[in-house]
C-alpha cells in the first residue's frame, strides 16, 4: 500500500508536466454458467487452441502432451479435432463462476445437448483455458507468441511515460477488486515490464523510472528494454 501511495504521489507531480506523446469432459458440469456467449464476447477467444494434458506427475504447464485442437469461431461455434483426426462440432456458451471471491469467465462446449468440455479463463493467463481444477489439462492459444507489443508503451504511442504508468495503476486498481481491467492481451504483456506474470504497482514504478531517466539530459530517448539494459549496467 505504501508503495502505491508513493507512486500515486509521484505521478501527481509528473503527470502535470508529462507530454501525452513524451476436464476434461462432462465431469466438470458443475461449473456455474450464467449467460450465453454472443459474437462480441466470444471474439476474445476466437481462434485455434491446442488441447494439452499433463505428462507424468506434473502439472500441464510444466510438461504437456498435445492430444487435439479446438477451433473457436466468432459465431460461438466450435470444431474439435482429436489426435486421431476425428472431429466434433458444437456451440460455446460463455458464463461466469465465482471461486474464492474471484470471478472467472467460464466457457462451456456443447455438442447438441451434451456438455463436452468446461474451461475457465483468468486475465492472469490470457493464453490459457484451464480444464478442470487440478492443472492437468488446458487449451493453449496457438497464436500466443504472435501478439505484438512494446514493453511499457501501454497506449501504443511510441513513448513510455507517466500516462502509461497511470494506465497500469488504473488496471491494477480494477483487478485488485476482482473487476475486469480492460486491457487487451498485448497491453497486459506491455504492462508486465518486470516479467513476473502480474500487472501491478511495481510495473507502474518501473515505467515511471524509465520516464524519469528519459526526461533528464540524455541525448537519446530509450525504449524500456534499452533503459533496463542501461540501468543494469549503471
Amino acid at each position: 500500500m505504501k508503495n502505491m501511495i508513493t507512486i500515486i504521489a509521484a505521478m501527481g507531480i509528473m503527470l502535470s508536466a508529462a507530454p501525452v506523446n513524451a476436464f476434461c469432459a462432462a465431469d466438470t458440469a458443475a461449473a456455474s454458467v450464467t449467460a450465453e456467449a454472443d459474437t462480441i464476447d466470444i471474439m476474445s477467444f476466437a481462434g485455434k487452441w491446442t488441447h494439452q494434458v499433463s505428462k507424468g506427475n506434473t502439472t500441464v504447464d510444466m510438461s504437456a502432451a498435445n492430444i487435439g485442437t479446438m477451433e473457436i469461431n466468432a459465431d460461438a461455434s466450435y470444431k474439435y479435432t482429436d489426435a486421431e483426426g476425428r472431429t466434433s462440432t458444437g456451440t460455446v456458451k460463455l458464463g461466469s463462476e465465482n471461486i474464492g471471491g474471484t470471478e472467472f469467465t467460464v466457457l462451456s462446449f456443447y455438442e447438441g445437448a451434451e456438455l463436452k468440455f468446461t474451461a475457465s479463463y483468468s486475465e492472469r493467463r490470457p493464453d490459457v483455458l484451464s480444464l478442470g481444477n487440478g492443472g492437468l489439462a488446458q487449451f493453449a492459444r496457438d497464436t500466443a507468441i504472435s501478439v505484438a507489443y512494446s514493453l511499457g508503451d501501454i497506449n501504443n504511442d511510441n513513448a513510455v511515460n507517466a500516462v502509461d504508468a497511470s494506465k497500469v495503476l488504473s488496471y491494477y486498481a480494477m483487478t485488485s477488486t476482482n473487476k475486469e481491467g480492460g486491457f487487451t492481451d498485448a497491453q497486459k504483456k506491455a504492462a508486465d515490464v518486470n516479467g513476473d506474470g502480474y500487472v501491478n504497482s511495481v510495473d507502474a514504478s518501473n515505467i515511471l523510472a524509465c520516464y524519469a531517466y528519459n526526461s533528464t539530459s540524455h541525448s537519446k530517448v530509450l525504449s524500456f528494454e534499452e533503459y533496463r539494459t542501461a540501468s543494469t549496467k549503471a
